[in-house]
């Protein structure tokens, strides 16, 4: 009777690559690979065990130093075998991105999703603050912390989803070929919520969510999009088929 192949331990941990880049920085050999370099030796068990325990993984990216380092490993000799079997990512940072202008015209998260030929489940997290702008013009802005109106200076209103849509570059997730999964997850600033004038910022995160399915079923494709709010009292979640 022939052996069974084991599969690996920790199928869909998460693997933060900032944890990667600052703690050991061999592209060579990543702390998440280095229990398993004799398997990865042989290509058998490479093949058999290592890339499909690769493929449950969940990478956690949190900035453009993270995506520069795992693009160097995905493109290295030690590493380009791996490049086809990452399947899950996640954004938890992913509102801290400054928005499409002049000199910025891609959104690095998404195109460096979209580099990834089979990836199949992308989180994107999102905060208050990215879904809303400022009340006033910056010359009303001024005036009234200038007259010592400082609440009143720092009100906001809601931005319109094109807006959002076009300040994220969310048309590049289309590019992701064999998505299936998305999740979509947005913290609720209670400091947003007091400066807000009308509305709800959350009606701006639902907005995003159904503009995500339609354009998605537009071009015939069926993805599973998930919603996390993550608040100070707890978290509510909703999931779209």
């Amino acid at each position: 009777m022939q052996n069974q192949v084991q599969p690996l331990a920790g199928a869909g941990a998460v693997v933060s690559i900032r944890g990667e880049r600052e703690n050991f920085v061999n592209h060579a050999a990543p702390r998440f690979l280095a229990p398993h370099l004799a398997l990865i030796a042989n290509l058998a068990t490479l093949a058999s065990m290592v890339l499909p325990w690769v493929s449950t993984l969940i990478f956690e990216i949190e900035s453009a130093a993270d995506i520069s380092w795992f693009h160097a490993f995905l493109t290295s000799a030690a590493g380009a075998a791996f490049h086809p079997y990452i399947t899950r990512v996640q954004f938890p940072k992913f509102h801290w991105f400054s928005g499409i202008n002049q000199s910025k015209t891609v959104n690095p998260s998404l195109e460096f999703s979209a580099w990834l030929p089979n990836l199949q489940e992308v989180t994107l997290r999102f905060h208050t603050a990215g879904l809303t702008i400022s009340r006033w013009s910056e010359k009303v802005r001024i005036e009234k912390e200038l007259a010592g109106d400082w609440p009143g200076s720092k009100q906001l209103k809601l931005r319109k989803l094109d807006n959002v849509v076009e300040f994220y570059d969310l048309p590049a997730l289309f590019n992701c070929n064999e998505l299936k999964i998305v999740h979509l997850e947005c913290v609720d600033s209670l400091m947003v919520r007091g400066y807000l004038t009308h509305g709800n910022a959350l009606t701006v995160f639902d907005e995003i969510a159904v503009w995500m399915r339609n354009e998605f079923h537009s071009r015939h494709r069926h993805i599973t999009i998930t919603k996390d709010v993550i608040a100070v009292t707890g978290q509510v979640d909703e999931t779209w088929d």
